[in-house]
């Protein structure tokens, strides 16, 4: 488990069977389609919409292969399902994403609340946690030679 897996866990977690992988995916790039819109503005699901934009400098194939390792995991599933009328692969959280998330939430939760309040992405957040290497002060050469 990492920031990334905790964070789209979490998020599917609070919208599960709600929206497909297209959606979240999109929610948490940033996007302004009326199926997010719709998301961030449903009272029932009361989504923390700093969620938005949170991935939003992390390539498509990088979330779908979070996602996969989720599904892989047995953490989530894809069901196809009746929304409004029409069928569609929904994503929801298993008993054992529940129980997953519930055990890493001390690990993960402060990090994850840290960077919902800094406002950055989770990459900006993760470069600013990575010490700058130091110059060495021999000038690359052994203390002992």
């Amino acid at each position: 488990m990492n920031l990334y897996l905790y964070c789209l866990l979490s998020l599917i977690e609070k919208i599960s069977g709600k929206r497909g992988r297209g959606t979240i995916v999109g929610l948490l790039r940033g996007g302004k389609s009326k199926s997010i819109y719709s998301l961030k503005t449903n009272s029932e699901i009361a989504l923390d919409e700093r969620y938005s934009g949170i991935m939003a400098k992390a390539p498509n194939n990088k979330i779908l292969a979070i996602f996969d390792e989720l599904l892989k995991g047995g953490l989530i599933e894809i069901v196809e399902d009746n929304f409004k009328g029409q069928w569609f692969p929904l994503v929801y959280i298993t008993g054992k994403g529940r129980e997953t998330l519930k055990e890493k939430e001390a690990e993960f939760l402060p990090k994850l609340e840290k960077v919902l309040e800094s406002n950055k992405t989770l990459i900006e957040f993760q470069k600013e946690l990575i010490p700058a290497e130091k110059p060495s002060q021999n000038g690359g050469k052994n203390d002992e030679e």
